[in-house]
């Protein structure tokens, strides 16, 4: 029989030790953008996220996702009642926007599907009369669906690079009767654009790009001919995250390299020596077509510089007409259903003749990309032109 005393303390310590400083670890965040960028989205109440990379060298800037919670609150302690109350919070503070929350992309992706669409054999040079309305016809001519542009009176003809620079949806309709979804499906496979990008962060997502074959398993049900529309304006049921965003549009800037994303700089033991350092990692190489590519970048260039009546005019024009540096961009407007203001994006690139940053803002609820998204955009990128001095 073991006899336990009672009457004696017990202390909790069981050994006592000098503390070892450990090796310090630099991230590749400025810590002075990441603030402000953070404070854009918190002053305006916008749920969303903002990420700004090195296309170069996959390094990553800035990497905000808004809202969050302070981690000392973990590492000090908190309450049953605290924790719940975060848990149950309706703006979910514990969701990493960036890597683990999928959106559709809307027009965001259109760089992206006009440069498939010059693959595919569709001159740059051939125009769609946009009428503000886009009628889907079956074999018999008869009108099964109508799709609109989001200028109601439509933007004239348009070629490609105008339907870049004024977003024009009835040109992508075009598109997708023309090449139909299994080309479009194919040339997203190959650029791998819904797959993890691979950065290291837990709890990334793998996005959805939809396909007949996807959504028989899915939902046991066949295709329609104006689901393939949808998908080529990003709506539907294509998903991405805001990094897997960020990645095609560095694919774009390098004209087919992507570097590993990265927030490790470099290790050093306490008396500052290099232990362990970030090489830039060149995960997968396309090759693209130089001549194609001009055309986006005309028509990505025309987004941000481009001034004209509605529905010709830039769609980002307002927000960047007075940035002293060209900006190769793209807003886009992903409606949501369930009468919920769209979700506003822009991502984009600079300078366009010679990227060196990339970025991409996307805003929960936050209506149009030319009024919501740009407009952060444009702040973030001022503060990023101010410390760098890009030329």
């Amino acid at each position: 029989m073991v006899n336990i005393a009672t009457n004696e303390s017990v202390s909790p310590i069981i050994a006592q030790a000098h503390s070892i400083d450990g090796n310090n670890i630099y991230l590749t965040l400025d810590l002075d953008l990441q603030i402000k960028a953070y404070n854009y989205l918190k002053e305006n109440n916008y749920n969303g996220s903002v990420i700004i990379s090195e296309p170069k060298t996959g390094e990553i800037l800035v990497f905000v996702s808004h809202p969050s919670v302070d981690p000392n609150l973990f590492a000090q302690g908190m309450s049953n009642l605290e924790f719940q109350r975060i848990l149950n919070d309706n703006n979910m503070p514990l969701l990493n926007r960036a890597t683990s929350a999928l959106y559709p992309p809307g027009s965001i992706i259109k760089p992206f599907v006009a440069y498939a669409a010059l693959e595919g054999g569709i001159s740059p040079q051939a125009t769609i009369n946009s009428t503000g309305r886009y009628d889907l016809k079956n074999s018999q001519g008869n009108v099964i669906a109508s799709y609109y542009d989001w200028y109601t009176l439509g933007h004239g003809e348009t070629d490609l690079v105008k339907s870049l620079r004024a977003s024009v949806n009835s040109y992508y309709y075009w598109l997708g009767e023309k090449l139909g979804i299994d080309y479009l499906e194919n040339v997203a496979d190959r650029f791998d654009i819904t797959s993890k990008t691979g950065i290291e962060i837990p709890n990334e997502k793998n996005g959805i790009f939809p396909d007949p074959e996807w959504k028989y398993e899915k939902f046991d049900t066949i295709w329609y001919p104006g689901e393939t529309l949808l998908t080529y304006i990003g709506q539907g049921y294509i998903t991405m995250t805001p990094l897997q965003i960020l990645r095609i549009y560095n694919i774009l800037a390098t004209e087919g390299e992507y570097y590993q994303f990265s927030l490790f700089k470099r290790e050093e033991d306490i008396f500052g020596n290099i232990i362990n350092k970030n090489v830039p990692l060149l995960r997968d190489s396309y090759e693209m077509n130089e001549e194609y590519l001009k055309y986006i970048y005309q028509g990505m260039v025309e987004v941000t510089s481009f001034s004209g009546p509605s529905g010709e005019e830039g769609t980002a024009y307002q927000s960047f007409k007075d940035f002293p540096i060209t900006v190769a961009g793209k807003t886009g407007t992903a409606e949501v259903g369930g009468g919920k203001p769209a979700h506003s994006w822009f991502a984009g690139f600079l300078p366009a003749n010679d990227p060196q940053y990339s970025i991409v803002v996307v805003i929960e609820n936050g209506g149009m990309g030319s009024t919501g998204a740009a407009p952060i955009a444009r702040e973030i990128l001022d503060d990023l032109l101010e410390k760098y001095h890009i030329q």
